[in-house]
């Protein structure tokens, strides 16, 4: 975990693997809240269920992946955001992602991943890829802190 509390964060997610290829949205959502003043802790990863999860995104624009407290700090206190790479956060995620990969279905990860941010950001916005799971988020979002 990294304490990233007093900035107040928000994190925009999705749970991914809604199976039609579409645009990461909550990448580019993450940098227009960040632009507009918001604190924003973006969790992600590579797209497994998909072709562009968040990390290819950050990768490809040349961010860095850090799991350093003082960069992630410097990295909000100047862009407004941080990116936190699953995989630095939580290395069996890292070791499973190939395995999930060659499945090429949708489990239980997909569904985790939001959920595990390392900030634990009080404040969260979060994409699934269907009705039933929307109505498990909001159920367990109810029942936490």
């Amino acid at each position: 975990p990294v304490d990233l509390e007093p900035y107040n964060p928000i994190d925009l997610c999705g749970t991914g693997g809604d199976g039609k290829d579409t645009f990461n949205i909550s990448t580019l959502s993450s940098f227009v809240t960040a632009g507009a003043g918001v604190k924003v802790t973006k969790h992600g990863n590579y797209g497994v269920s998909s072709s562009c999860g968040s990390s290819n995104v950050m990768e490809y624009l040349g961010i860095k992946f850090s799991n350093e407290k003082d960069f992630l700090e410097k990295s909000i206190d100047e862009a407004g955001i941080c990116f936190l790479h699953a995989a630095l956060f939580h290395p069996a995620m890292k070791k499973v992602a190939p395995i999930r990969r060659n499945l090429g279905v949708k489990i239980f990860f997909n569904m985790l991943g939001p959920m595990v941010n390392p900030a634990f950001p009080r404040n969260q916005v979060v994409g699934v890829f269907n009705l039933e799971l929307a109505r498990m988020y909001g159920y367990l979002y109810q029942k936490t802190d």
